[in-house]
């Protein structure tokens, strides 16, 4: 039985823009299997029907479970994992032949990230340290991680040279659209699992991300749009703190809900305390009469100790 060698695996939502050109760069390998996102709304998955081996619609819970049901359609003995606005460039096309039909204990690959954003091809910004995993056996190893996600350890792995051409974020609308998407599934994953959010992380982390990626990346080399990509990056760090935070006071909101709604006496004044509140409420309009103006212009005093009007 004829066993297919690479299987590209593609996952996509509203991608309709961007897939057919991601399809053409891959007409070299064996197999291509595509995830659809259900939410997707154009044509994304009639263009996959149409052109990919295998075609999968599937409700998005996480990134990296997108990407491993893709691997489970696959018969290929090597995975290619790719997004839709992605192309394999020539080089890196030979490359992943040779590297494929070779007979080596070699079980993955990293393979570098050549990004254009907003317009212009970025060679600093941290951009030149993306080398994520991309190729790997189909039993050496699965995606881990529900954002931002990453092929789990290796053994045995090469980097290769020649790029995948990533275009993404051709415009602020698309870049400011992006963050609010991850950011939120980013602060709904730490609020899960109990993270608590920091001053720090909302005062200096943005400031410290900004300096990293302008400065100590280098991102002032790549012009206004290394500026720009640098200074989002640092606002995209500030607003998934700040969701952190909001989701965090609204869990600790219903929980005290859900308590006062289990435990309601514990909630309530004793009728010893009940009955002093009113002694002193009535003692006070004794005092000065019946005159609603001058019983409200008592002063009271705070938990603190401080007398307000």
């Amino acid at each position: 039985m004829y066993e297919s060698l690479v299987t590209a695996v593609i996952i996509a939502k509203d991608e309709a823009h961007d897939l057919d050109g991601c399809l053409d760069s891959l007409k070299w390998v064996d197999e291509i299997v595509i995830v659809v996102d259900a939410r997707s709304l154009d044509a994304t998955e009639s263009i996959a029907r149409r052109r990919a081996t295998h075609t999968l619609v599937r409700t998005f819970d996480h990134f990296a479970a997108q990407r491993n049901a893709g691997i489970d359609l696959a018969s290929g003995r090597w995975i290619l994992s790719i997004d839709a606005d992605e192309r394999v460039s020539d080089g890196l096309r030979q490359e992943i032949q040779d590297l494929t039909q070779r007979n080596s204990n070699i079980q993955a690959a990293h393979i570098p990230i050549q990004s254009e954003i907003l317009g212009r091809t970025l060679r600093y910004c941290g951009t030149q340290l993306d080398r994520p995993v991309r190729l790997f056996r189909q039993n050496a190893t699965r995606w881990q991680g529900e954002v931002h996600e990453r092929v789990g350890p290796t053994e045995h792995g090469v980097t290769l040279r020649s790029p995948i051409l990533h275009r993404s974020l051709s415009d602020l609308n698309e870049f400011v659209t992006k963050i609010h998407e991850y950011t939120s599934l980013e602060a709904e994953k730490l609020a899960r699992l109990g993270v608590q959010p920091r001053r720090f992380d909302l005062t200096l982390r943005p400031i410290w991300t900004f300096l990293k990626l302008y400065l100590v990346r280098r991102g002032f080399l790549d012009g206004t749009e290394g500026f720009l990509y640098c200074a989002l990056s640092a606002f995209s760090a500030f607003v998934r703190n700040a969701k952190l935070r909001e989701r965090t006071l609204k869990i600790s909101s219903e929980l005290l809900v859900v308590d006062q709604a289990r435990h309601p006496l514990q909630n309530r004044p004793s009728p010893s305390v009940r009955a002093d509140r009113a002694h002193q409420s009535h003692g006070a309009t004794h005092i000065l009469g019946n005159n609603p103006a001058m019983t409200a212009a008592v002063p009271t005093e705070n938990h603190s100790g401080a007398t307000t009007p």
